[in-house]
């Protein structure tokens, strides 16, 4: 092969990749990108001691407690089952560490209880939100 060969073959490959990542920047294409969610509650009261609620949407990973004070259950199953437990107050209490944080997720409060006591509360004016 001679030389002019080789250089012309070197720039047909050289012009296909640039030709390819111009392609994939025009279509803005891109993978899920994985990470945590933040799980915001709001309480009506100052002393709940546990929640139950549900998350569903996209592929969760794994849940994790922001104080180390609260203990975390969750189920396997998907649509996620989550207990915490601990003094609860409104504000960020969990991360759902997710496949793809651009995915929709929900959650929907299931069932309250008092700190002391563990007296079952009604959900009325209780939320928690999965936000990035």
């Amino acid at each position: 092969m001679t030389h002019a060969i080789r250089a012309a073959l070197k720039l047909t490959v050289v012009a296909g990749i640039v030709a390819g990542m111009s392609c994939d920047q025009s279509t803005g294409l891109k993978g899920p990108t994985s990470g945590a969610l933040r799980v915001t509650l709001t309480t009506p009261n100052a002393d709940d001691g546990a929640i139950l609620f549900v998350v569903s949407g996209g592929a969760i990973d794994s849940v994790t407690t922001t104080d180390a004070t609260m203990q975390m259950m969750a189920s396997q199953a998907t649509p996620k089952m989550i207990l915490v437990r601990g003094t609860l107050a409104s504000g960020v209490i969990a991360r759902v560490w997710v496949a793809d944080v651009n995915a929709t997720h929900s959650a929907s409060v299931l069932q309250v209880a008092a700190n002391a006591t563990y007296a079952q509360r009604a959900t009325t004016g209780y939320s928690v939100v999965i936000a990035p």
